[in-house]
């Protein structure tokens, strides 16, 4: 049955003779298998209708299935670059399981079904950070150098690591100074990180006192992180030019050596 603008009006495929099992039109993979709409594509077709591309006639879970095996492939590591990414564009309040979806290139659902929120992506690429921090300093101190070859080693790893992560320096500072949700996890990982800090000072500090390990141990984590909080806010107005570059940075390095120099003279001194 034909309009009179010649396009079938039968809501029956049967009656375009699309329906039959060898129908060329119908890929063989899914003959007698096909849902009715699907045949009603088919039928259009047939009858003049703008053509429909076999795919179309593909069971819609072939790609849902093709997305979770991409999410299912995603590793740690591509999730800690993700989260860096999100992190220093966004910021910690800008963290979303979306956004970072989005930059690791898969569904938001998907990644949600391995991390139910942005405190668990937030977690995983703080430990990851401290790993690298710890795997950095470990290297320095393991060094066969005289103490103040490995002390200044130390801090070239510290503020390599720092430079590379700076987004990180104020995110452990604000969630320490507000006792935020991940502050308990960043003081363990803290611990666990300048702990061997402590007994690389100790062979020229006294177990107690003003000039105790401890007290240069923490003297050194302010020197080296609070450029990373303060200078972004009071930098550029302040010295004219901006404190993240990399000219600005290679001048702080030399300072914090320099302070270091001065430490280890008086201590060696007295």
């Amino acid at each position: 049955m034909r309009s009179r603008r010649g396009r079938c009006r039968s809501r029956s495929p049967t009656r375009c003779g699309s329906n039959r099992r060898g129908d060329a039109r119908v890929p063989s993979a899914h003959r007698g298998r096909l849902s009715w709409n699907q045949h009603r594509r088919i039928a259009g077709n047939r009858c003049g209708r703008s053509p429909t591309s076999l795919s179309a006639t593909v069971p819609p879970q072939t790609k849902s299935k093709s997305a979770r095996a991409a999410a299912g492939d995603l590793t740690d590591a591509d999730v800690v670059a993700a989260v860096d990414a999100v992190l220093a564009e966004r910021g910690y309040d800008g963290l979303t399981v979306q956004a970072v979806a989005a930059r690791a290139g898969v569904r938001a659902a998907d990644l949600r079904a391995r991390f139910r929120s942005p405190h668990d992506l937030f977690d995983l690429a703080l430990a990851a950070y401290y790993d690298r921090h710890r795997t950095a300093l470990a290297a320095a101190l393991a060094a066969d150098a005289p103490l103040r070859d490995r002390v200044h080693q130390l801090v070239d790893a510290w503020l390599d690591t720092v430079d590379a992560n700076p987004t990180y320096a104020r995110i452990v500072q604000a969630q320490l100074a507000t006792d935020g949700r991940h502050a308990e996890r960043i003081r363990e990982h803290l611990r666990r990180a300048l702990a061997p800090i402590e007994t690389l000072l100790a062979e020229v500090t006294p177990a107690d006192g003003p000039l105790a390990a401890r007290h240069f141990h923490v003297s050194l984590a302010g020197v080296i992180a609070s450029y990373f909080t303060y200078t972004p806010i009071i930098g550029t107005r302040a010295w004219g030019n901006n404190p993240l570059s990399p000219g600005a940075l290679a001048e702080r390095r030399a300072h914090v050596h320099w302070i270091v120099d001065v430490w280890l003279d008086a201590l060696t001194r007295r």
